[in-house]
């Protein structure tokens, strides 16, 4: 058995506050575990804001930085938290989503009165320029039946 170490920068933002330039990166440090015939048996990617472990630690020295990474997480507390206000968490992001949702409605509804606007705008020029061709195609008309008038009244 053996174990390979990568680390990989997913996420680089750098951005200035103030004129102070930050840089913000988060680090995929991997670990992964294989047989002697390369199959990987275990693996764990672990998202930081750094480097953990590389390459040439040790198995024990990486085991350690796991056993801290994972007491930094507080995960106890969050199980903690999560069962003790459960249906409070459950009303909360269901209200949540509820907003979310009545947002994207009136934004559907906001997009709706604009394409009608717009559509009707359309509407209406369409209809002046058939009422202009409309009167165009009327007075030709009307020229054409005063000139047939005048040739059938030269004919008698």
């Amino acid at each position: 058995m053996y174990y390979v170490v990568s680390n990989e920068i997913k996420c680089k933002k750098e951005y200035e506050i103030q004129g102070e330039k930050i840089e913000e990166k988060m680090v995929l440090n991997w670990i992964g575990i294989f047989d002697d015939d390369d199959r990987l048996i275990i693996g764990a990617p672990i998202l930081d804001d750094k480097t953990l472990f590389v390459e040439d630690d040790e198995p024990e020295r990486i085991a350690r930085i796991l056993e801290v990474w994972l007491e930094s997480l507080k995960v106890e507390d969050v199980i903690s938290f999560l069962r003790e206000h459960s249906k409070e968490l459950r009303k909360g992001k269901l209200q949540r989503d509820a907003k979310q949702i009545e947002k994207k409605i009136r934004k559907l509804d906001e997009e709706e009165e604009k394409l009608s606007k717009e559509y009707e705008e359309k509407i209406m020029k369409v209809k002046k320029v058939k009422e202009k061709l409309r009167k165009r195609y009327e007075k030709l008309l009307a020229e054409y039946r005063e000139g047939i008038e005048k040739e059938e009244a030269k004919k008698e």
